[in-house]
């Protein structure tokens, strides 16, 4: 058994208590992701991972939310061809009769 002065007990009751905090932090976190409040899952977040390294869970909402905000990329804008008119038939253009005989 571990006595209240053993460097372990003490330990292990700061982890203890650090997750009793940080667990209601790290669920507002999760439910601000789902809500799509992505700025506020981060900074949450992020406050998760200051106060507890490798705190579970904290990595995985830190990258969603860090991808769900990162700039996305402009679509490239695809030319416009300009509409293909048909030619119109050649009518002869001139003043020119067909060569017939004199009647």
């Amino acid at each position: 058994m571990l006595g209240p002065g053993n460097r372990e007990a003490g330990a292990l009751a700061d982890r203890a208590r650090k997750g009793e905090q940080l667990r209601p932090k790290l669920d507002k976190a999760k439910s601000a992701a789902k809500a799509g409040r992505w700025r506020d899952a981060l900074r949450l977040a992020l406050v998760v991972a200051a106060v507890g390294k490798d705190f579970p869970g904290d990595a995985a909402v830190t990258a969603d939310a860090r991808r769900a905000l990162a700039p996305k990329p402009k679509p490239t804008p695809t030319p416009v061809a300009a509409p293909v008119t048909p030619a119109a038939p050649a009518t002869g253009g001139g003043t020119s009769t067909p060569a017939q005989s004199p009647p």
